[in-house]
């Protein structure tokens, strides 16, 4: 019977099917049997509580996580503290030049201490201010701290304090030739004839520069630790005092040659005769006070220059001194009054009797005993 009640139901079904077109789209589709519904179960639903239900109205936003190494600091921004007081501003300083560029002023300055340094020169009161003052300047702008102490103790050799006479200068000077010893030099002549050598020529500033006289040398200004002369262009050179030829050399940049005199062989003792040209003896001669070991050595025009220079060879630093200083006491006398009547003959010529600073002159024409060279 069940089965005759679903045969029927179906073919009630199929025959009202037949009353719309084959062509339908809805031919056959689970609309037109729709009417098996009332044959299938209906599924039971049991309504679920939604998670819109929790959602507020305003939703904050999902913070967003960041990932840090490990050991990596955050850093918030701090708070801005309110305050009536104004902040004090802050200063930075800026250095006067990049620390990746060189000062060529400071370069310029090293060289020139540097090459003061290991030459040896003996400079001028003037010249070692500037030089002091030059470095103060840098030490206050920070520059090199390790090199300007360095270069400080550089310049300290060149102080001109340090070689100032054991017997300070008076209007009267005391000093005293060194007595004859059997190792000391014994100097009898100045090297050049003091009667006829010179040529008084308006151009010049002095013919005869003294022993201490400030020149420009090759270096810069220096204390001048030998007696120089500017002659005539012929003038003879004379052997200052009896010994050894123990160096003759020839010097490239003035074209002439520096003559060493010795007491004996191996003395500390040196006599230089310099700027000398065509010399007339060896190394290895003996020579006499007074014999003619050349001519003065070219200046330049109408002058020839020479110099005559003593010193003691014992030390680190050689030690120059006054050539009077050990002279030979029987002719002391007779060539001090030819220093002082040729400057006093100059001065007139030039018409300024402050060329020469006799007064403080501790024998005439060194104005200093003695002068490390």
């Amino acid at each position: 019977m069940k089965y005759l009640i679903i045969l029927i139901v179906v073919t009630l079904a199929i025959a009202n099917n037949l009353q719309a077109p084959l062509s339908s789209s809805e031919a056959l589709t689970w609309k037109t049997l729709s009417w098996f519904r009332w044959f299938k179960k209906k599924p039971t639903i049991t309504p679920q509580s939604s998670p819109l239900s929790t959602i507020s109205p305003n939703p904050l936003p999902t913070p967003i996580k960041t990932y840090l190494p490990q050991n990596t600091p955050t850093y918030l921004p701090q708070p801005t503290q309110h305050s009536n007081q104004q902040k004090e501003n802050k200063t930075y300083p800026v250095p006067s030049h990049s620390p990746t560029k060189p000062n060529n002023a400071f370069v310029s300055l090293e060289r020139e201490i540097t090459a003061l340094f290991q030459s040896k020169t003996i400079i001028g009161p003037d010249h070692y201010k500037r030089l002091q003052s030059q470095l103060n300047a840098f030490a206050a702008a920070e520059e090199n701290s390790a090199k300007i102490a360095q270069l400080r103790q550089m310049l300290e050799t060149l102080n001109p304090e340090n070689v100032k006479p054991i017997v300070q200068p008076s209007s009267s000077p005391t000093l005293q030739p060194t007595p004859a010893m059997p190792d000391n030099p014994i100097i009898k002549n100045l090297g050049i004839n003091f009667d006829d050598a010179f040529l008084f020529l308006s151009s010049e500033n002095k013919l005869f520069l003294e022993y201490g006289a400030e020149v420009i040398g090759p270096n810069g200004p220096k204390i001048l630790p030998t007696f120089e002369y500017r002659t005539k262009a012929d003038a003879d050179v004379f052997a200052a005092m009896d010994g050894i030829i123990t160096n003759l050399t020839y010097q490239d940049r003035d074209q002439d040659y520096a003559i060493h005199i010795q007491p004996k062989t191996n003395s500390k003792w040196v006599l230089e005769h310099d700027h000398v040209s065509n010399p007339k003896v060896s190394v290895g001669s003996n020579v006499k006070a007074g014999d003619i070991i050349g001519k003065v050595g070219n200046l330049g025009g109408s002058l020839g220059r020479t110099e005559i220079m003593l010193w003691d060879s014992s030390g680190y630093r050689p030690m120059t001194y006054c050539p009077l200083r050990y002279f030979d006491q029987q002719l002391l006398e007779q060539f001090k009054q030819k220093i002082s009547k040729h400057m006093q003959d100059w001065e007139g010529f030039k018409g300024n009797s402050s060329l020469y600073n006799e007064e403080k002159h501790i024998l005439p024409g060194c104005a200093y005993e003695k002068l490390e060279d």
